[in-house]
């Protein structure tokens, strides 16, 4: 399973619609690759807004409920532990969402209605500094 999504994401960082700049296009491959890899049924991406102290979705896709998301955001004063976490940890992988140290903040208003088991949070660290 690592070793097809390791190649899943070599693959998409070779393609050429990376390459063209295109923040819309680049975030539809790498998602879409995400969701094949992984086998997952709903993936996005989030952006650090400083402004807010939080983070706000760029594109999120939802499989199971097809939906497409986009401007959601999530505050620390909101969330507090989830971002203590994003703050310290490469990643954050509860297995049992609703009852993770880091997920369980958001069991009662989107893990049990949307019917979700298991998160897993990689934060885009540029110099050190979480910016998605």
């Amino acid at each position: 399973m690592l070793l097809k999504l390791e190649n899943l994401l070599l693959e998409v960082s070779k393609s050429d619609r990376i390459d063209l700049g295109d923040m819309r296009e680049a975030e539809e491959l790498i998602l879409q690759s995400l969701l094949k890899g992984l086998s997952v049924k709903r993936a996005g991406i989030w952006m650090r807004d400083e402004k807010l102290d939080g983070i706000r979705c760029s594109l999120l896709i939802d499989l199971h409920q097809q939906a497409r998301y986009e401007d959601l955001l999530l505050t620390r004063s909101q969330y507090p532990r989830y971002f203590a976490a994003l703050d310290e940890e490469r990643c954050i992988s509860a297995e049992d969402a609703l009852t993770h140290s880091a997920t369980a903040e958001f069991a009662e208003g989107y893990l049990a209605p949307l019917g979700i088991a298991s998160m897993l949070d990689m934060p885009i660290r540029h110099r050190g500094r979480m910016v998605g």
